[in-house]
């Protein structure tokens, strides 16, 4: 993760330490690998100054303020410059939602660690189905003031920030239900939120599959369903319309389990009746 370091807290290195250097940098800095140093154009700065100016450059993200860089190294920076990783370049660019995210981006087909262009100079970032989360190709087009093109083709995944349950603490396969005090939320990012449970409401009618271990982030295929009405069980039947509700008692022809469409017959009518399960001996009529 991209660091966001300040040189103006950087003063604790002894000015005296390095010799004076001039430093020419790009207005504005992409920084797709830490072998940027070629972006930067040194005049009389030793190899140290060099190699510590690259390294906390590497990591840095923001305005890279010309008196800063002089407080920390003793060095003459020709100008400001804006300075990005890959992943904050795209995100703002591509990315309108703070829920969602970029990651494991990189160039595609050639070993470019940095691409800078100046304030007038056109940079496109052109991506189909973007909108999606997932894999995806796209291209970044640096167009100069001169009309001169460079074509950057990348990889990337976009992710979204999803709330997760995680587990406590280690829990064996059991024919017993999960139950929420095993479990706490956490935040992840995820290119699939949807084949992870996030229903508390419903996971008390749901059993492991397989071990959980400790901290392992719960995902709809860890679990299976378990038997809420058994054949021969009096269950609860609830029949709404039109905003009235009324309940009755019936007796399970077939077992079920949550969202299972079973028959049931009614005590008082004896009639059939068919109804979701929705709870523990608990039906909704259909009608």
């Amino acid at each position: 993760m991209i660091r966001k370091l300040f040189f103006t807290f950087i003063i604790s290195i002894p000015l005296n330490v390095f010799g004076t250097c001039e430093i020419k940098a790009p207005e504005n800095l992409i920084v797709i690998s830490k072998n940027i140093s070629p972006a930067f154009e040194f005049k009389d700065c030793s190899e140290k100054q060099k190699r510590r100016f690259i390294n906390h450059t590497s990591d840095f993200s923001g305005l890279l303020e010309p008196r800063s860089v002089q407080l920390a190294y003793q060095v003459e920076l020709s100008q400001k410059s804006q300075i990005k990783s890959l992943r904050d370049f795209l995100e703002n660019k591509l990315i309108k939602n703070k829920n969602y995210h970029i990651r494991n981006a990189k160039v595609v087909g050639r070993s470019s660690s940095y691409l800078s262009y100046e304030e007038f100079d056109e940079v496109e970032v052109s991506c189909d189905k973007c909108d999606l989360l997932g894999k995806h190709n796209a291209k970044i087009v640096h167009t100069n003031k001169k009309g001169r093109s460079n074509t950057l083709w990348l990889s990337f995944e976009k992710v979204k920030k999803t709330r997760v349950l995680s587990s406590l603490s280690a829990q064996s396969v059991s024919h017993k239900a999960l139950h929420i005090k095993n479990f706490e939320w956490k935040e992840i990012y995820t290119d699939k939120p949807e084949q992870f449970f996030t229903d508390i409401s419903q996971l008390s009618f749901f059993k492991a599959v397989r071990n959980l271990n400790e901290g392992i982030y719960l995902k709809r295929n860890y679990l299976t369903p378990i038997t809420l009405v058994k054949t021969g069980d009096i269950a609860t039947v609830k029949l709404k319309n039109k905003g009235i509700e009324l309940k009755g008692k019936g007796i399970a022809i077939r077992s079920g389990k949550i969202g299972d469409i079973i028959s049931l017959k009614n005590i008082r009518t004896k009639k059939i009746i068919m109804g979701k399960v929705v709870g523990k001996n608990s039906i909704e009529a259909q009608l």
